[in-house]
């Protein structure tokens, strides 16, 4: 490997440590958002908490991954890491998938989504599509 390739790859990594500081604040800002609101914390007060929770939790999830910690950390006879799994993949992205559908097919008004659309689909195709999202 040559001094070009250790480079690109070193800029790669470094893109992708923005991308998953961005993608983090995305993740984090409306929870941070509604503690504010809700509980009237403070904005550093609610990132606090937040980044306390999250570190126990991945604390946790890498303690159910050490071979020599297995089974020390479960919680309804499963480890963290298998819980965080089960919940994302089974529930939290069906259940997204679906309210971002009714919202879609229910809230945003046929003719805004034709506009958003624009000339992507043509117009028996945008019917079907908008037929069966709704039903």
């Amino acid at each position: 490997m040559g001094i070009t390739d250790t480079l690109i790859a070193f800029l790669f990594f470094v893109a992708l440590a923005f991308a998953r500081l961005s993608s983090a604040v995305s993740i984090i800002e409306p929870t941070a958002l509604h503690l504010t609101r809700r509980f009237n914390m403070s904005r550093i007060k609610a990132l606090v908490v937040l980044g306390f929770i999250t570190y126990a939790l991945g604390i946790m999830a890498l303690i159910s991954n050490i071979e020599t910690l297995k089974g020390y950390v479960t919680f309804f006879g499963k480890e963290m890491f298998d819980i965080l799994d089960i919940a994302t993949t089974s529930i939290l992205l069906p259940l997204g998938g679906l309210l971002i559908a009714i919202f879609v097919g229910y809230v945003i008004q046929k003719e805004r989504l034709k506009a958003l659309l624009g000339n992507q689909i043509s117009s028996l195709v945008f019917v079907i599509w908008y037929i069966v999202l709704r039903f």
